[in-house]
């Protein structure tokens, strides 16, 4: 009766683990297009990044029309038209597109 019990109590749970299991797709996949960091080279001072408003204020002194982008981070799962490595003109405003994980295009304003 003993050994019943056991196998038993083993079968539970191991169906309980396998029924547990969940896809990767369970939760869908994010909308999210943050960048959470941005750098370039020559930058002065720190990065301001207002996720409400998707903008980002950078300052460079010296050459601005080639500018080399030296840290970015953006959603888990997304993608950018611009990241680390990039050069970047930076004598006007200009818009980096994040693409979520969904498929979500979320434009990104950079005032120099």
């Amino acid at each position: 009766m003993k050994v019943f019990k056991y196998r038993f109590i083993i079968l539970v749970m191991l169906l309980i683990s396998l029924v547990s299991c969940l896809s990767d797709d369970h939760f869908g996949q994010s909308s999210l297009g943050l960048i959470t960091e941005f750098g370039v080279l020559g930058q002065v001072g720190d990065t301001e990044i207002h996720l409400e408003t998707k903008t980002i204020k950078v300052t460079v002194l010296g050459n601005k029309d080639a500018v080399l982008v030296t840290k970015m981070k953006i959603s888990p799962f997304a993608s950018s038209d611009v990241g680390f490595g990039s050069v970047i003109n930076l004598t006007t405003s200009f818009n980096i597109n994040v693409i979520a994980e969904d498929g979500t295009v979320v434009t990104w304003l950079v005032n120099p």
